[in-house]
């Protein structure tokens, strides 16, 4: 993806991004911030090269792609995520202000979805 704060474009994977992982309420969250708890970014491990030896398999030409540097960030997914990869929408209206609704949805498509939802919930 384009990064145009540092002239450059971003490369994530779906196995090799993400460096932890917890389920709330079963798990304890990770002290936060993560990256005093993790230490500098500098000091954490990347796995650019096994995002790029696996990318160059669908788009050779990657093949000159250099590392410049880590961006670490917190993902949310609903726990169903975990096992097949989707990006549902979490679509939810307050029961004491039904006008007030909250949304969480990771993939471009979901916005059809989510047009579809509010023009229901508009009448």
């Amino acid at each position: 993806m384009p990064f145009p704060p540092a002239d450059a474009h971003s490369l994530t994977h779906v196995r090799y991004t993400p460096h932890r992982t917890w389920v709330e309420p079963h798990d304890e969250p990770p002290p936060l911030p993560m990256r005093a708890a993790d230490g500098p970014e500098s000091e954490r491990p990347s796995l650019f090269e096994h995002m790029v030896r696996d990318v160059r398999r669908f788009v050779p030409q990657l093949g000159d792609v250099r590392y410049l540097r880590s961006l670490w960030e917190v993902k949310t997914l609903l726990p169903q995520s975990e096992r097949d990869d989707s990006r549902p929408i979490l679509f939810r209206q307050s029961a004491l202000a039904p006008r007030v609704v909250s949304v969480l949805g990771a993939k471009i498509d979901n916005v059809i979805d989510l047009r579809e939802r509010i023009s229901r919930l508009l009448g």
